[in-house]
């Protein structure tokens, strides 16, 4: 097993080794979309809009930008990015928070109503899309998304993923919650306690992004989520 001196990252044949502090809201999809349960995307937003979580979430991304780094620094050893798209962006402080370092374009794609009134109060960056996911269609350098893949069954999961690869000309980033003991007990996305939402091993989100056609290139992980950057 390779180790760097920050234990931030790991190929993807290896446990990856970063660990930080701060986990992270996940974000709103379409409704129209196939998942387990039907998530209520309105109740959701109306919980995290409050102004308290609002500042956990910000404070979140702040924190797990350090991984976001790595993946688009080794990304852009490969090939420049200079356009960019998020998928099931919410609110849009994650791309708020990659433009304070990252000199992109950014387009950020989600449908729910609540989510985008929160983007118009707290973020307002780039351009945002209120369409669903498996129905959009364009062309970026960098397609990401970060708690959007694991609400759906692992077949539409993989439609999900391969829609990212669709709409990218080069890179694809993806988070996802890790299975550990802190997000089965304590970080539950679940308000009701019956919303899907799957936990990954390292292993298992590898092969479901080369099921989906993507080839993945390295990995990060912290103490809450796995990232993984493909082309």
């Amino acid at each position: 097993m390779h180790t760097d001196e920050e234990g931030g990252e790991c190929r993807p044949s290896a446990r990856s080794l970063s660990r930080t502090r701060c986990p992270t809201a996940p974000r709103s999809l379409s409704p129209t979309c196939t998942i387990m349960k039907e998530m209520n995307w309105d109740r959701f937003w109306g919980f995290w809009g409050r102004p308290v979580m609002m500042a956990y979430i910000k404070c979140c991304f702040r924190y797990r930008f350090r991984g976001y780094r790595r993946l688009i620094d080794e990304a852009m050893r490969e090939r420049p990015i200079r356009s960019a798209l998020e998928i099931g962006a919410g609110t849009g402080i994650l791309s708020k928070t990659l433009q304070r370092r990252c000199d992109f374009d950014f387009t950020l794609l989600d449908s729910n109503e609540k989510a985008y009134r929160l983007y118009r109060r707290h973020s307002n960056v780039g351009r945002y899309l209120r369409e669903d996911l498996f129905a959009h269609q364009s062309h970026h350098d960098l397609v990401f998304s970060d708690g959007v893949i694991e609400h759906f069954e692992r077949g539409r999961r993989i439609e999900s993923i391969r829609r990212h690869r669709l709409c990218s000309d080069s890179h694809v980033i993806i988070f996802v919650p890790k299975r550990s003991f802190l997000t089965q007990h304590l970080l539950r996305f679940s308000q009701t306690g019956d919303e899907f939402e799957h936990k990954f091993r390292p292993a298992e989100l590898l092969q479901d992004v080369e099921s989906a056609g993507l080839l993945p290139r390295r990995t990060v992980e912290d103490l809450h989520m796995i990232g993984v950057w493909a082309r």
